[in-house]
């Protein structure tokens, strides 16, 4: 007769438990990722020319599945013109602000994004450094 009363309560104290452990998680999280973004002038210019960019508008960076790169294996960073909704990491050039959301971060396990322009192939390319 008093099981029920005390799996409940033992359910209770589990939940409350978790949602501590869940908010140390994010809490820990938010803190694991100081990076930064770095844009050459060259880069810069490249997307605001191919994405008819203009002071104001944003550009994204996000972990897509699939592609290669040197932090994720089976991941590539995408690109896209959109409003940040919760944005873990941004900075701005030429009035045009460059964002990662916070739910992409992991994707650079603590590496600075580094876009870059690449002469040869006349286009942007992405190097992350965690120095």
């Amino acid at each position: 007769m008093f099981m029920p009363l005390f799996i409940g309560m033992a359910a209770d104290i589990l939940f409350a438990h978790r949602e501590k452990l869940a908010y140390n998680m994010t809490i820990t999280h938010e803190e694991e990722f100081q990076m930064n973004i770095h844009i050459e002038d060259q880069a810069a210019q490249w997307y605001q020319e191919e994405m008819l960019l203009n002071k104001g508008d944003f550009v994204r960076f996000f972990a897509r599945y699939g592609g290669c790169s040197t932090v994720q294996q089976g991941f590539s960073l995408g690109v896209s013109n959109e409003k940040p909704h919760d944005a873990g990491v941004q900075t701005e050039k030429n009035g045009i602000t460059y964002f990662i959301e916070e739910k992409d971060l992991w994707y650079f396990d603590n590496h600075d994004l580094f876009v870059t322009f690449n002469e040869k192939a006349q286009e942007p390319e992405f190097k992350y450094n965690n120095e």
